[in-house]
C-alpha cells in the first residue's frame, strides 16, 4: 500500500479506483472509444506524466505540456490544455470546462450518465489522435 501511495503512475488511478464493473465498459458500445477511456483510466497512454517515466525518466514536475508548459496529466489533457479547446467545447459539458477542477474531473470520469460516458470516450479518442500528430 504505502509503494502505491509513493507511485507517480498510481497518482491518477488511485483517485478513481473502484473495483467493480465501470459504466463506461456498458455505456460506450464502440470499441475503439471503449478502448480510449479505458487507455485514460489506467494511465496506458504516450501523456507526458506517463511516457515522461520511460527510458530516461524525466522528474515527476518536468512531465510538461509542450503547449501550456505545465504538468501533462490526465486532468490537464481533458479539462486545461488548449490544444484541445476545439473539440472540448463539442463534447465536455460546459459545467466541468468552466473553473475546472480536480474535484470536477473525478466526477465527470467516473460518471454513470451514459451520454456524458459516451460523449467524453470521443473526446479522449480525438485528443489522442491530436496528441499524436503533435509528437
Amino acid at each position: 500500500m504505502i509503494r502505491l501511495n509513493l507511485s507517480s503512475r498510481a497518482l491518477f488511478y488511485k483517485n478513481i479506483a473502484s473495483f467493480q464493473l465501470q459504466s463506461y465498459l456498458l455505456s460506450c458500445n464502440i470499441s475503439t472509444f471503449r478502448q480510449s477511456i479505458s487507455r485514460l483510466r489506467v494511465s496506458a497512454h504516450r501523456l507526458m506524466i506517463e511516457c515522461g517515466r520511460w527510458a530516461k525518466p524525466n522528474p515527476f514536475d518536468r512531465r510538461i505540456c509542450n503547449i501550456c508548459q505545465t504538468l501533462k496529466d490526465e486532468f490537464h489533457f481533458v479539462l486545461i490544455c488548449s490544444l484541445y479547446n476545439e473539440i472540448r467545447r463539442k463534447y465536455i459539458p460546459m459545467y466541468f470546462r468552466c473553473r475546472p477542477s480536480m474535484d470536477k474531473f473525478v466526477e465527470l470520469i467516473t460518471t454513470e450518465h451514459e451520454l456524458l460516458l459516451r460523449q467524453l470516450s470521443v473526446y479522449i479518442h480525438k485528443a489522442f489522435l491530436i496528441t499524436t500528430e503533435n509528437t
